[in-house]
């Protein structure tokens, strides 16, 4: 980003729920981690719900403030505070997501959009880890018969 950096400003934002901005992370020392999934008699989906419940009644916060739409506005609100005409939008895997929502609710205020690595709006983001899934077995499968 050097070369940007010379004759550019380069916006990062703090998504809410994120880094600085309200971080949203339940201190829960038993929830499922990602590395559960090495024991074969746990069903992730059931433990992953429970404990995505279990967050919610923690935090305490109206997670409809949290979503991709809200998030857009935020950084509309941010290019108006500090006075931008418009935004030359980079966005990777989920940044993909915030950056068509921004574009679609505030298209005036996009001067270019790059997107690399793009998750489709309409794909469920389960989807994606479904497909990771698939490539690294595919890619496994590989491994084994190359030996």
């Amino acid at each position: 980003l050097r070369y940007a950096r010379e004759n550019r400003d380069i916006l990062l934002v703090d998504q809410r729920g994120t880094g600085k901005s309200l971080k949203l992370q339940c201190q829960s020392d038993d929830l499922v981690t990602q590395f559960a999934f090495n024991d074969a008699l746990i069903d992730m989906n059931i433990l992953a719900k429970e404990d995505t419940q279990r967050c919610k009644s923690e935090i305490k916060v109206d997670l409809s403030h949290f979503t991709t739409p809200v998030a857009a506005k935020d950084f509309e609100a941010v290019r108006k505070a500090l006075g931008y005409t418009g935004l030359h939008l980079y966005g990777v895997s989920y940044g993909t997501r915030i950056a068509q929502e921004y574009t679609r609710q505030f298209p005036d205020s996009v001067l270019t959009s790059t997107l690399d690595g793009v998750a489709p709006m309409q794909q469920g983001l389960s989807a994606i880890g479904h497909a990771i899934d698939m490539s690294l077995d595919a890619l496994l499968k590989r491994c084994t018969t190359d030996v």
